[in-house]
């Protein structure tokens, strides 16, 4: 009996629509206009990688140096020198 009268009660009202809101926007954390802060360790590979390129074309040229040769002055491996500087 009491499932009965629960069932047989009206529904309370629908709450109006709202209006659309626009496309969601990704949150941006730090300054705008300037690069991402480095993991530590990507910090240091990049400070190595610079100072062993400068040291290679300031003794053999830029065009006697190659990526795998700064990769190892730098003692990382040629594939952080791609992820890091393309």
């Amino acid at each position: 009996m009491l499932y009965a009268v629960f069932m047989s009660a009206s529904l309370p009202p629908f709450p109006p629509p709202q209006k659309p809101v626009a496309a969601p926007e990704l949150l941006e954390l730090g300054v705008r206009g300037q690069d991402p802060c480095l993991r530590a360790d990507a910090a240091r590979n990049r400070a190595r990688l610079l100072e062993a390129a400068a040291r290679l074309i300031a003794e053999h040229g830029a065009a006697g140096v190659t990526m795998e040769a700064v990769a190892a002055a730098a003692q990382v491996g040629k594939g952080t020198v791609f992820r890091r500087f393309g």
